[in-house]
């Protein structure tokens, strides 16, 4: 298993800031986090994940799942779609593999200290499964606010 390299990246304009977690495994392949919130509020206004068009398949359902010590808690399918130059998963609100309501999804990777996998398909039809480490997002999200 090859550790991926992870970066947090902060951007703000007039009353908005942007937060991102950058997951790479390669110079071409990665998914990254990013919440759109205004200045001095906490929780986001828009929150999504993106995978660069070299990872993913955007025809193909993505599955993702909520590990904790490598056991499952919870997991989903969504539709990958054309975000600006990217394609991606708008997850503000999803519906969970037997449950009839939404769940906000924000809310439980704030609360969750675990690891996010995803499970898709290559633009060339290979299968593949990423770990997206939850650990410490809490924290570090919450940093953006210590300035």
């Amino acid at each position: 298993y090859k550790q991926p390299k992870t970066e947090w990246m902060t951007k703000a304009w007039e009353d908005k800031q942007a937060i991102c977690k950058l997951v790479e495994w390669s110079k071409t392949e990665g998914i990254g986090l990013i919440v759109i919130k205004p200045q001095n509020e906490i929780y986001p206004e828009m929150f999504y994940f993106v995978f660069s068009p070299e990872t993913a398949d955007i025809n193909k359902p993505v599955e993702i799942a909520l590990v904790k010590n490598k056991q499952w808690i919870i997991g989903w399918k969504s539709d990958l779609k054309e975000i600006d130059d990217t394609i991606g998963i708008i997850a503000n609100e999803v519906k969970m593999e037997g449950m009839s309501e939404t769940v906000n999804l924000f809310d439980c990777l704030v609360r969750a200290n675990t690891i996010l996998l995803f499970h898709y398909t290559t633009p060339d039809g290979r299968n593949e499964t990423k770990r997206f480490p939850l650990a410490g997002f809490c924290e570090n999200y919450l940093m953006q606010f210590a300035k």
